[in-house]
């Protein structure tokens, strides 16, 4: 017997957005291992030879192949595949920034890890909120992997709980940033602006931004695709 091979351009179409479903997946839990990767550079300890972030894979080409092979899907795309479409671009362009961010923090790392071993208070503030950003972006990949999945009951379920769990804390920097503050106000120096600790802040504060965009996009489309299809 012969392959079967279908003639249906919607299917045909459904099946490459799921091939482009799963490259951006993979993505994003790429950004994760990322993240993981960069975060070693801070539990080294102060004076050790840390790996540079290129030995750790800190970076993350910008996927344009990826980019351009889903915009082809927009030409033609039912108002279904359109949503899926629209998530995936939106995963890539987050994906991009958040590897842009993970660089930033692995080449802040030198400068860092000494301000974390001067205080306990210090380095569990920042291991809390390295934590935190951890689970945001832990919470983007399985709202993606639902909204690539088949809709039903189920998954919308997943979709819900992530929602309430990305609602539960905004995972921001703001404890870290907050203990920069107070250390400028009792140093008559002050700190700068621009010290290893404020900066640490705002790229975990910028990395939980991209992934709760990521949730937030993906959990919409999953909700709104359930809701035509019951």
């Amino acid at each position: 017997m012969g392959v079967t091979v279908t003639s249906d351009p919607g299917a045909v179409r459904r099946l490459a957005i799921a091939s482009l479903e799963a490259e951006g997946l993979a993505a994003l839990k790429g950004a994760v291992a990322s993240f993981d990767r960069v975060v070693q550079l801070l539990a080294y300890p102060v004076g050790a030879a840390a790996p540079t972030p290129g030995q750790l894979g800190a970076g993350i080409p910008f996927a344009e192949g990826l980019n351009h092979r889903t915009m082809a899907m927009l030409a033609g795309a039912s108002s279904r595949d359109l949503r899926r479409v629209a998530v995936l671009l939106h995963v890539t362009a987050c994906v991009q920034r958040i590897g842009t961010r993970c660089a930033a923090l692995a080449a802040l790392a030198p400068g860092l890890t000494p301000v974390l071993a001067t205080g306990e208070r210090v380095r569990l503030a920042a291991e809390l909120q390295v934590l935190a950003t951890r689970r945001r972006l832990l919470v983007a990949c399985d709202a993606v992997r639902a909204a690539s999945a088949p809709w039903d009951e189920a998954t919308v379920s997943v979709a819900a709980e992530d929602r309430a769990t990305s609602d539960e804390d905004d995972g921001s920097g703001v404890a870290v940033l907050a203990l920069a503050a107070a250390a400028r106000a009792g140093d008559p120096g002050g700190l700068k602006t621009a010290s290893p600790l404020a900066q640490l802040a705002d790229l975990l504060d910028q990395i939980n931004l991209e992934a709760s965009y990521i949730a937030e996009e993906a959990i919409s489309v999953t909700v709104g695709l359930f809701t035509e299809i019951a």
